[in-house]
């Protein structure tokens, strides 16, 4: 006899080519539709040089592992990412692609808005560099003050794996702060500023004083309800 969440489509869906779940159907479409609210904006004061940019520290791992063992299939999550670029690019700010290891961004495909034209079209455009990311321990050496910006790191729960302990990424914040340049985190995207207290003392973490708005746990275990996780996160 099927539970009510299988008959309401709230379980996690298994995928046993790749050992790991993806969110309910029910979830999904609550939360992942198809097509975004994207409209395009004009930006009057848009940097015209082509030579601006935006470094997207990016996830290269696409498995997390759940408190319960189970597998969930994550990565960026790719409305979470490209929105923000389409805004940024539109202004004049240029992505520049970089992971730990230097191998492909890793995305949470179940979340691509597929009939969405606007952002296809922008995947399609920046395809080869998603696909041949930098590595951050590379990128960290050519930043200079005249082209980078801003420094990003999208939401998808797999913002939490690596990012959090690596002191390159540290580096990189750093550099950024050094430099009064911005940093732009989103959703589980906050969850790569931890890299600042590496070798820190508490009272030493730059952005103490600081309020941050982001996805906090409760939104995870919520999901776990519904068939977006297939258990609570680690």
């Amino acid at each position: 006899m099927k539970t009510l969440k299988e008959i309401i489509g709230a379980e996690p869906i298994y995928h046993p080519d790749i050992d790991a779940y993806t969110p309910s159907k029910a979830s999904l479409a609550l939360m992942a539709p198809d097509k975004t609210n994207y409209k395009e904006k004009d930006y009057p004061n848009a940097d015209t040089s082509g030579k601006k940019k935006v470094l997207v520290l990016s996830v290269d791992q696409g498995i997390l592992v759940c408190e319960n063992g189970k597998r969930f299939k994550t990565g960026d999550h790719p409305v979470e990412m490209f929105l923000v670029l389409m805004h940024l690019e539109k202004a004049g700010f240029h992505p520049v692609f970089a992971t730990l290891t230097g191998e492909k961004v890793q995305f949470e495909d179940w979340a691509f808005p597929s009939k969405d034209d606007a952002v296809i079209a922008f995947k399609a455009k920046h395809q080869k560099q998603l696909d041949n990311p930098f590595q951050i321990s590379e990128i960290i050496k050519k930043l200079n003050v005249d082209e980078y910006e801003a420094v990003f790191v999208p939401g998808g729960q797999g913002a939490i794996l690596g990012l959090p302990e690596s002191k390159e990424v540290k580096s990189a914040f750093q550099w950024f702060m050094k430099n009064d340049k911005h940093l732009i985190v989103i959703c589980h995207g906050p969850a790569s500023l931890i890299s600042l207290s590496i070798d820190e003392k508490d009272d030493d973490f730059p952005l103490k004083d600081y309020s941050l708005a982001c996805l906090p746990s409760s939104g995870d275990n919520m999901g776990v309800k519904v068939g977006y996780l297939p258990g609570k996160m680690p």
